[in-house]
């Protein structure tokens, strides 16, 4: 399978103008949302809503196994970084990991191959081992908001590839609450880096 042009024109883009912060799109530069709430992470822009051919596409790509859609996907949040963040300076390119017994379920890491992409697309390294998983979790889609934040508190570890003093884009796949980012960008955080700064193909609704 893969993304033909009439498909990818359907797909439901967010705009330009969103959200510095959590990539909501609005008509000013920071939300409502996240002028109550701190992110570890520095800014955040997702490529489109959870919805329609988009949500399929990740589907197919993350719970099916068909990993021939991940150029076509990487290279959407490479064509997304360039268009919205072509200011910032990056050093590295940081997947989010996923448990090994889910990595062993599923074949790979949706979020690994994603930067791969983008690293090829942006002349930037990956740091596979910038971040560990170091425990498994429930998908955040299944739980209610208030235990969103406690199934992924202390999941993340720092990797034996070192983040002091780097600028760093993290990649994933679905921004839901923002739960999982956060709680990844604030690994990274204490772990050294300068900026973390979330790249995600889909934003739920």
């Amino acid at each position: 399978m893969y993304l033909c042009p009439d498909c990818a024109g359907k797909i439901d883009v967010i705009g330009k103008i969103a959200c510095k912060r959590c990539g909501a799109p609005l008509d000013s530069e920071i939300c409502g949302e996240c002028r109550g709430k701190r992110f570890h992470f520095d800014s955040a822009n997702c490529y489109g809503y959870y919805a329609g051919v988009l949500r399929e596409a990740i589907h197919q790509y993350k719970y099916s196994g068909n990993r021939q859609l991940a150029p076509q996907l990487g290279s959407i949040l490479s064509t997304t970084w360039k268009e919205r963040d072509q200011q910032i300076e990056v050093d590295f390119i940081v997947p989010v990991p996923i448990h090994r017994q889910r990595e062993r379920e599923r074949g790979f890491n949706q979020s690994l191959l994603l930067a791969e992409i983008v690293s090829k697309d942006l002349s930037l390294p990956v740091l596979q081992h910038g971040l560990l998983r170091t425990r498994a979790t429930k998908p955040q889609v299944n739980l209610a908001l208030e235990d969103r934040g406690n199934n992924v508190k202390g999941a993340f570890t720092p990797g034996s590839d070192s983040v002091e003093g780097k600028n760093l884009i993290l990649i994933d796949d679905v921004f839901t609450t923002g739960m999982t980012l956060d709680e990844a960008a604030k690994t990274l955080k204490t772990a050294g880096a300068a900026s973390v700064h979330a790249l995600v193909l889909a934003r739920s609704l």
